[in-house]
């Protein structure tokens, strides 16, 4: 399995949450909005800003950053007035089920 870590700036501020037992980017993607959804309500984010940042996924897709291993970046902009920054970091949990170099090489190209 692989768990992803997103590190979001938003507002002056950091956030960081782990999803694991994904398969692909995007499905940890839509894992992390959902829990971001709920715990948009603790950090003080507006639902019409919550709209705007799902609004922005759908037409967005984290991109490889060149040079690195399993680190994608998708920077939605500015969401009222405040720039939406995430990192996405993607790591292999290592079973005896599965070959690590051959996930290794496959989530690199963010496919499964």
């Amino acid at each position: 399995m692989n768990s992803f870590t997103f590190i979001i700036n938003y507002e002056q501020g950091t956030f960081i949450s782990q999803i694991k037992n994904s398969i692909s980017i995007e499905e940890a993607t839509q894992k992390w909005f959902k829990k971001f959804v709920v715990d948009s309500n603790d950090i003080g984010i507006k639902e019409k800003v919550i709209k705007k940042i799902e609004k922005r996924l759908l037409q967005d897709n984290p991109v490889l950053i060149q040079g690195m291993d399993n680190v994608w970046c998708n920077d939605l902009g500015y969401i009222s007035k405040k720039y939406f920054s995430m990192t996405i970091v993607g790591n292999t949990i290592v079973t005896k089920d599965n070959d690590d170099s051959s996930i290794d090489s496959e989530l690199n190209k963010g496919e499964f």
